[in-house]
C-alpha cells in the first residue's frame, strides 16, 4: 500500500503564519501541471509494486486549480500508478474558492474527502492571519460542500492566535460542533522564521501566547471534542467513527508515500527524497531532464528514531511486538527513560503498547525525541 501527495504550490496570497512552499503568481499553472504530471511518469517506476489508496492534493491551495488541471493530474495518477478503485481523494481548499459549481466538479472528479482551511470563524482573527475569506464565506464553504453529496469534510482551526483567550477558542470549538462535521484539525500556532509573523514579534509589534495558555487551550480541545463523541486520535486531528484520515495515517504508520511537486517529500522502505523548493527550477529541470531532488539513506538508527517520531503522534502509540524489528537499536537506556516518563504520568505502558498519556500529547515531540537512540 501507498499513498500519493500532491504539492499545489500556489496561493492567492501569503498567510502571515505560513512557511510552506508556494507562489503567488500564477502566470505559470499550465507549465507547473505538465512538470507534475511529468514527474509522475518519471517516480513511477519506484512504485511498481506497491497500490496506492489514497490521494491527497494539499498546498499551497489546490482549490485554486480548475477542472481541466485536476483532471490531468489524476488521469496521470491513474496512467502511471497503480491507483485503488475505491481510494480515500482528498482536497485542501480555502473557502473563498468554494461555490456550489466547484464542488459539484469535485464530486464528478472523484474527491470524497475535503480539508477546508477554515483557520478561524472570526473576522478579526481572520485578518490578522491574512486569510482572504471571511466567517461568512467559510460557512457557506460548508454548506456548499456537503449539498454536493461529499460528506467527508475536515476544517482546520488554528489556537494561540495574538490576543485569542479562552473563552474565544471555546466559540470556535463550539462553531464547529453547530456544523455537525466529522472532523477537526485543530493546530497550535506556531512562528515560524522568515514569516510575517515572526517579522511582527521581533519587532514587538504582536504578543504571542505564552505556554501556558497554549496548553490550556489544547487540553480545552481535548475535553470539549472528546465529551461530544469525537476522540483525539493524533496530536491535532480528531474523528467521528470511520472519519479518520487515512493519508495522513499512512504517515505515523509508515506507509511508503510519492510526493510530487516543488518541495514535495517521498519516503519508501529506508529511502527518502524531496523536490527542490522553487517552482521555476522545479519546472525546468523537469523540462531539461536535471536532477530535481535531493535524497537520503536512513540507517538502522535513522529509521529507529523516524519510527518513535511518528507512531507515539498517534493515541495508540507503539505495539511493543513492534518493537522488537529494532531490538538491536533500543536498549537499557531507552525503557529506563520509558519508567522515567511513565512515573510523571507522560506515557501509558501495558504488555501491548506504549503510547503518550492524553496529558502528554502536547509534548509529544519531546518526548519521543528524549527515547532517540544515538
Amino acid at each position: 500500500m501507498a499513498g500519493l501527495y500532491l504539492h499545489i504550490p500556489f496561493c492567492h496570497s501569503a498567510c502571515h503564519y505560513c512557511d510552506f512552499h508556494f507562489s503567488t503568481n500564477l502566470r505559470f499553472r499550465s507549465e507547473m501541471i505538465r512538470a507534475m504530471c511529468k514527474e509522475i511518469e518519471l517516480q513511477s517506476s519506484k512504485f511498481r509494486n506497491l497500490t496506492f489508496s489514497t490521494i491527497y492534493f494539499g498546498g499551497g491551495t489546490p482549490s485554486i486549480l480548475t477542472f481541466d488541471e485536476l483532471k490531468a493530474l489524476l488521469a496521470s495518477a491513474r496512467l502511471n500508478l497503480n491507483i485503488e478503485p475505491d481510494i480515500e481523494q482528498t482536497l485542501e481548499a480555502n473557502p473563498e474558492d468554494i461555490s456550489p459549481e466547484k464542488c459539484d466538479q469535485l464530486f464528478e472528479l472523484g474527491f470524497n474527502r475535503i480539508s477546508l482551511g477554515v483557520q478561524s470563524f472570526n473576522d478579526l482573527m481572520l485578518k490578522k492571519l491574512n486569510r482572504v475569506h471571511n466567517g461568512i464565506q467559510a460557512y457557506k464553504a460548508i454548506e456548499s460542500i456537503t449539498s454536493s453529496g461529499i460528506t467527508n469534510v475536515s476544517i482546520d482551526l488554528i489556537f494561540g492566535l495574538p490576543d485569542q483567550t479562552l473563552s474565544n477558542w471555546n466559540t470556535e470549538l463550539n462553531s464547529f460542533l453547530e456544523l455537525d462535521l466529522p472532523h477537526l484539525s485543530a493546530y497550535s500556532l506556531t512562528i515560524e522564521e522568515g514569516t510575517h509573523f515572526d517579522y511582527l514579534k521581533k519587532s514587538g509589534a504582536i504578543s504571542i501566547a505564552e505556554d501556558e495558555r497554549y496548553l490550556a487551550m489544547f487540553h480545552h480541545a481535548q475535553k470539549v471534542m472528546n465529551n461530544n463523541g469525537i476522540p483525539q486520535y493524533e496530536i491535532s486531528n480528531y474523528s467521528k467513527e470511520g472519519y479518520r484520515s487515512k493519508h495522513n495515517q499512512s504517515y505515523w504508520k509508515g506507509t511508503p508515500y510519492l510526493g510530487i511537486g516543488p518541495s514535495a517529500h517521498s519516503y519508501t522502505e529506508n529511502q527518502r527524497w524531496w523536490n527542490v523548493s522553487s517552482n521555476t527550477k522545479y519546472i525546468q529541470s523537469i523540462q531539461r531532464g536535471d536532477s530535481f531532488y535531493d535524497s537520503e539513506t536512513l540507517n538502522r538508527v535513522e529509521q529507529f528514531n523516524e519510527f518513535l517520531l511518528t507512531r507515539l503522534r498517534t493515541i495508540e502509540g507503539i505495539q511493543r511486538k513492534n518493537l522488537e524489528e529494532y531490538s538491536d537499536i533500543h536498549a537499557d537506556d531507552f525503557w529506563k527513560q520509558v519508567e522515567v516518563f511513565e512515573n510523571d504520568g507522560l506515557l501509558e505502558v501495558n504488555d501491548q503498547n506504549i503510547r503518550i498519556s492524553s496529558s502528554g500529547l502536547y509534548l509529544s515531540d519531546y518526548i519521543s525525541t528524549s527515547l532517540f537512540a544515538e
